[in-house]
């Protein structure tokens, strides 16, 4: 009997020191991750108070919107002209905007800041 108190008592403080150990271990994890998160979420907020489109961001929604319609990688439809500076970017909103019901300025400007962030 006086063995399996024993044991039960081992086992309780063995816990109780690998909580102990586990606490600040848990509290390591928590600031390490909110020192990561923390840069992050900054920037897509400030990226998205600041967000604006140029005229090249203009020219590939036009570019995009042709390639949905079938008519290639064009500016004006029936001339053959290379007209995009950033194919993979053409390449992407192309894909997003089969498969996303938004419209297309908004897939451009959240895909930015989440490539960004």
């Amino acid at each position: 009997m006086q063995l399996l108190e024993a044991t039960e008592t081992r086992v309780e403080r063995r816990v109780a020191a690998s909580a102990a150990i586990a606490a600040p271990a848990r509290a390591r994890r928590i600031v390490t991750v909110a020192i990561l998160l923390v840069p992050a979420v900054l920037v897509v907020w400030m990226g998205w108070r600041h967000r604006w489109t140029a005229d090249d961001g203009f020219i590939n929604l036009r570019i995009v919107r042709h390639i949905v319609d079938g008519h290639g990688p064009v500016f004006n439809t029936g001339q053959r002209v290379e007209v995009g500076t950033s194919p993979l970017w053409l390449a992407v909103l192309s894909a997003l905007d089969l498969v996303m019901p938004f419209r297309l300025e908004w897939i451009a400007a959240i895909t930015a800041l989440l490539a960004t962030g």
